[in-house]
């Protein structure tokens, strides 16, 4: 994912649609996994992660990409969003009162699925 140098903050959302599929993000390595990764969303059903550009592993350098990969023990079907969330809002793939715990969980929620 390409990040501009006006960003000054990403947000990742990975919801499971089917399996249990982990993410794993990085600045330095190109396809980073569980020994590489800076940030890893590993929760069962979705999981989410704000990286702000003071982090230590944001990059200090342009072009500036975001590095993702995604694996699953077994086949999996997901959702992956990133996000500006420069002015410290984000667009929520929940509805209001629904944590992103509440997406994928098996149990038809009509307001948070």
């Amino acid at each position: 994912v390409r990040v501009p140098p006006t960003v000054g903050a990403l947000h990742v959302v990975l919801e499971s649609v089917e399996g249990d599929p982990d993410a794993f993000l990085s600045f330095r390595a190109a396809r980073p996994d569980s020994l590489t990764a800076d940030w890893v969303l590993d929760d069962v059903g979705a999981d989410e992660v704000t990286v702000d550009r003071a982090h230590r592993s944001f990059c200090r350098a342009e072009p500036c990409t975001l590095h993702v990969s995604v694996f699953g023990f077994s086949p999996a079907s997901f959702r992956l969003t990133v996000v500006d969330a420069t002015a410290g809002e984000r667009k929520a793939p929940c509805s209001p009162g629904c944590a992103i715990s509440d997406l994928g969980d098996g149990v038809c929620d009509a307001e948070c699925d």
